[in-house]
């Protein structure tokens, strides 16, 4: 057998990795096996690439390329594949669960990334193990057994729900992209297990729109077959009134349709939905790949052109910077005396974040008053106020945070914040919310997007209305309603839950205190009440469970 132990390869790879993957590959190992691996930790740094076996130095070599700056070349003369990195992490993913497994891979190398997924979904281990050197194949058939059970086999439900955990659509683009690359069939299967026709759940009724326009009446009577009484109505409701008749009488006729044909018109429909994502010209992500790879870090368009806008004026200001020195300073003189002047008065005294980029905005959601005139005291203060209506602000963000009105984007400090927004974080961002009529507070976390009211609302607390991502909520009104394309929450004064949307529209609600009250809009139960300590799950299809929560999570900023 093997030479070398199985732990120290393993060492060899998680020495390279960073902070966070080696930790939390570390922890999903049994505590006999982590021993072990930490023990050789300690000691792999000391040895020299002369000393390590083949299979090492095979392994050492790809991290170099997968690390570093530069391509490392294929041997021509190699006879057999090399044993890689992502096979061995696969081995570790595929002996724990899918939640554990969710959590490791965004902390891995986007390359290995989708290189685990696609070996976790259908590596044949048998014909690998046939391809490989002989020192290679027996530290598989160590390896595996030194993990324990469950032996090495394809697990594709396993790789489904690690990609579920995924709610950055940037991201999951990126791997799906990657995975077709690969094999296009291990993509195909992924996707329809993650995506169906009911996600048009969680697109707007302008995209909807736009994606019906373009369909057949027929093709259209035949896919309602396929979709729940909600999502028919939906879409009954952005159709005129004279195809709505027709689709209705043709669903009537078309009865007796062939399943296999209902699925395969709905996937017409769900394709021609990645065609308007690719081209621009609809926004829901649903799970659509590019015929060329993605980089899940690269700079999206929308994004850069108001970073371009803040940052042309600087460069032309740049000639006149000895000409204004002088009166730079008598400005800053009398900036810090405002400031002075300010703190004094209470108005400095706003929350702030542990963040060293913590930003402090005041946005308004409330309607502006027409006809306002300066000796308004909403106008003064910044916030709209009048008979009924509520004044809500963004106290404190960290990181990016963007505004999206009337289909464009800008930063949070550079746009107000209305009825009927939606407020964005991307990956390192981060939102502190207040509704001041009620004194409720909402912790928006990263790769989240939130709607916050609708743009007809004028009285009562916004109807929030989260899209995907997690948001922290401290109510303190029981008429505060929180949407997802699943379900409504509502809850007790005082209540502190977390609220989580998947990109398969799954809900998940953990309570930490107080009660909620949650109505499914896709089961036949009518209220389902969650209590402290508890977790509720809505899945797409109307199942759902209620279990004790597991994690510690706390919210950063809100105060409970």
């Amino acid at each position: 057998m093997n030479a070398v132990p199985p732990d120290r390869p393993l060492a060899l790879v998680l020495a390279r990795l960073g902070g966070q993957a080696r930790a939390r590959l570390i922890e999903a190992l049994q505590p006999q096996q982590r021993e072990k691996v930490l023990a050789s930790l300690d000691s792999i740094d000391q040895v020299d690439r002369a000393e390590m076996s083949a299979v090492e130095q095979a392994l050492s070599q790809e991290l170099d390329g997968i690390l570093g700056d530069r391509d490392v070349e294929a041997d021509p003369f190699r006879q057999y594949y090399p044993l890689r990195v992502a096979d061995l992490l696969t081995l570790v993913l595929l002996k724990g669960t899918g939640e554990r497994a969710s959590i490791i891979l965004p902390h891995l190398p986007h390359s290995v990334q989708a290189e685990c997924i696609h070996a976790i979904a259908g590596q044949d281990w048998e014909a690998l193990e046939n391809h490989l050197g002989a020192e290679e194949r027996d530290l598989v058939l160590d390896f595996d057994a030194w993990l324990g059970k469950p032996f090495r086999r394809p697990r594709p439900d396993l790789a489904v729900t690690i990609l579920r955990g995924i709610t950055a659509p940037r991201q999951l683009r990126a791997l799906l992209t990657s995975i077709y690359h690969r094999d296009a069939e291990v993509a195909k299967a992924i996707q329809a297990a993650l995506f169906s026709i009911e996600d048009f759940r969680r697109v707007t009724d302008r995209e909807l729109q736009q994606l019906t326009t373009g369909i057949d009446d027929w093709d259209l009577a035949i896919a309602f077959l396929g979709m729940s009484e909600g999502l028919q109505r939906r879409i009954l409701a952005n159709v005129s009134e004279r195809r709505a008749a027709h689709l209705s009488d043709d669903v009537e006729h078309l009865q007796d349709t062939d399943q296999e044909e209902v699925e395969a018109v709905s996937e017409r429909i769900l394709l021609r939905a990645r065609m308007l994502y690719e081209m621009g010209q609809m926004q829901t992500y649903l799970g659509s790949v590019s015929s060329d790879p993605v980089d899940p870090e690269e700079e999206d368009p929308e994004e850069a052109a108001p970073a371009r806008k803040r940052s042309g004026p600087v460069k032309q200001a740049e000639p006149e910077t000895r000409e204004r020195s002088c009166r730079g300073i008598i400005f800053a003189a009398a900036g810090l005396l405002l400031l002075g002047w300010l703190w004094h008065s209470g108005v400095g005294r706003t929350t702030r974040s542990s963040g060293g980029r913590a930003r402090v905005q005041a946005s308004d959601f409330s309607p502006r008053k027409r006809g306002g005139g300066p000796g308004d005291e909403g106008s003064r203060s910044g916030a709209y106020k009048g008979d009924g209506e509520t004044s809500t602000s963004v106290t404190t963000s960290y990181g990016d945070v963007f505004v999206v009105s009337g289909g464009e984007r800008r930063a949070l400090e550079d746009a107000p914040i209305r009825r009927g927004d939606v407020l964005e974080t991307r990956e390192d961002g981060r939102a502190l919310v207040d509704l001041k009529s009620d004194s409720s507070q909402l912790e928006l976390e990263s790769e989240s997007e939130l709607q916050v009211g609708a743009a007809e609302e004028t009285r009562g607390p916004p109807k929030l209305s989260l899209r995907v991502g997690n948001v922290w909520v401290l109510a303190k009104n029981p008429t505060l309603e929180l949407h997802s394309p699943l379900a409504v929450v509502t809850a007790a004064a005082g209540t502190l839950l977390r609220f989580r949307v998947v990109l398969s529209s799954a809900t998940t609600v953990n309570v930490i205190r107080g009660t909620a009250w949650v109505q499914s809009k896709v089961s036949d139960e009518k209220i389902i009440v969650v209590g402290e300590g508890k977790s509720l799950g809505i899945h797409p299809r109307g199942a759902y469970d209620v279990v004790d929560i597991e994690d510690r999570d706390r919210p950063r900023w809100i105060l409970f």
